[in-house]
């Protein structure tokens, strides 16, 4: 929803300024109660924190002033964010020193300031030129936001996942649910684009010791991986010199069998060439005593020859 506000003319220049003095920082009264200023300090923390650019500047609970003439027609935003400012100690906010109002501007809705946060600011600060107004009600977590166009302020719509977009700083506000500060609530935060929050100091800090934690617990287990990977080295290298030990024992075996069966070759051969030894001895035997019996027979058949001659001479020969 649209709403028209119409931009009161440009005042002429002053004759005259008042002193500085004349301007401070604040009432001194503080924020209407813990949640309102814990809520308007997370917004300044994690953008001072987040360190996005060097022209942002932001501040809370101080005084907006717009007409150096007088000191009592000023704002008081419990949030502020203006860009293409060196960022510097303000203790409070000139228009006229500044050339602008700020860029951004968040109010805190509390039970006295409803009326003027969600209606009559909408006209103070769009007559101001601040591009984006929200405001947060902490006390039934409902929102809204608004963005200059022209002369008037337009919804600025919710997102699918709930957030608004801040155009001004290209962040997302989003509603969370977690503790800040000790308390444990709802409350308005600044995101990046992709959903992830701005974190606070704490929350780096918390960041950064589960990381070192989960990179301790990946090193943990890497020594461990390691070890284990040794002890099955060590393990490998010991069945591998048990397999090396029986081989050299197998091989030691394989050689003394080798050499028993060259020696029972040796002998086989020494007993093959005794026999063949013996056999040519008995084939010699053989051949003798057949030489020896043939000898025989033609001297029995000489005698047997001799003593038919004889007999036939008449001479008797014995037997």
């Amino acid at each position: 929803m649209a709403r028209t506000v119409l931009l009161p003319r440009p005042a002429a220049l002053p004759v005259r300024s008042l002193p500085p003095e004349a301007f401070p920082s604040s009432d001194g009264i503080p924020m209407e109660s813990r949640t309102v200023a814990n809520a308007a300090q997370l917004l300044r923390h994690v953008l001072i924190h987040a360190g996005l650019r060097p022209d942002l500047d932001v501040g809370f609970n101080q005084f907006l002033y717009y007409d150096p003439t007088n000191q009592h027609r000023h704002k008081g935003p419990d949030f502020w964010a203006a860009v293409g400012v060196p960022p510097r100690h303000r203790e409070h906010w000139e228009t006229w020193t500044e050339g602008k109002a700020p860029d951004v501007v968040v109010e805190m809705v509390s039970p006295t300031s409803r009326q003027r946060d969600q209606d009559t600011k909408l006209y103070d600060y769009a007559a101001l030129g601040v591009v984006e107004y929200y405001w947060f009600d902490p006390q039934d977590n409902t929102w809204a936001g608004y963005r200059l166009q022209g002369s008037r302020y337009v919804d600025i719509p919710l997102e699918a996942d709930g957030s608004r977009w801040c155009e001004t700083l290209h962040l997302k506000l989003v509603l969370w649910d977690g503790v800040y500060d000790g308390h444990r609530r709802r409350w308005l935060r600044w995101a990046y684009p992709d959903g992830t929050l701005l974190l606070t100091t704490e929350e780096q800090r918390e960041v950064e010791a589960q990381h070192a934690a989960e990179q301790a617990a990946r090193v943990e287990q890497a020594d461990r991986r390691a070890a284990a990977q040794t002890q099955r080295a060590e393990e490998e290298a010991r069945r591998a010199a048990a397999q090396t030990q029986r081989a050299d024992e197998e091989a030691r075996r394989a050689a003394v069998q080798t050499q028993r069966a060259e020696e029972e070759a040796r002998r086989a051969a020494e007993v093959a060439r005794l026999a063949e030894d013996a056999g040519r001895r008995a084939s010699r035997a053989e051949a003798q005593a057949a030489e020896e019996a043939r000898l025989r027979q033609e001297a029995e058949a000489r005698v047997a020859r001799l003593r038919e001659k004889l007999q036939a001479m008449g001479i008797e020969v014995p037997e």
